[in-house]
């Protein structure tokens, strides 16, 4: 949401003079917001924020950036509906959805300052991986070491309106 319908960014990258990305965003002021919606949203229902990869520039480390760390995404099937409950938000188990993928976009390209906003057709993507019940990161990391883990992955499309 901006003011004006519009946010800009910019690549990062070692090019002299960065690119520079404008995209039109739900117009309107914050002015008549003047509350929160405290809810309680259970981790276990939570999508994964998307990602930018900051590519390492001159001396410093690459880095990734959680895009909109505010914005909290929770997958559910066309026409389920979350319901605000007086303390919390919650959804028919059934209709929950595993969301297995995140935009990662390349922030030294126009197509990956976008791809976070444009999550229904972006190819940089990054798979995520649920862990079995009892196993931990490492565990998973040293039992599927230097083994290709995403070749024949088909991400489910999102769906933004209910069909």
């Amino acid at each position: 949401m901006a003011s004006n319908g519009q946010i800009s960014f910019q690549t990062t990258s070692f090019r002299e003079t960065e690119a520079k990305l404008t995209l039109d965003v739900y117009r309107g002021s914050t002015k008549g917001r003047t509350s929160a919606v405290a809810r309680y949203v259970p981790v276990d229902i939570l999508a994964a924020p998307h990602l930018y990869f900051h590519h390492s520039i001159m001396l410093e480390p690459a880095w990734y950036e959680i895009v909109s760390p505010e914005i909290y995404r929770v997958g559910v099937t066309p026409g389920a509906r979350l319901v605000l409950g007086k303390d919390a938000v919650g959804c028919d188990r059934g209709a929950l959805k595993l969301i297995d993928h995140v935009a990662l976009g390349d922030t030294s390209e126009l197509s990956g300052l976008a791809a976070p906003y444009d999550e229904e057709t972006t190819d940089q993507l990054l798979h995520t991986e649920m862990l079995g019940e009892g196993m931990d990161l490492f565990q998973f990391w040293r039992r599927n070491a230097n083994t290709d883990q995403v070749s024949g992955r088909t991400p489910e499309a999102r769906v933004f309106e209910p069909r």
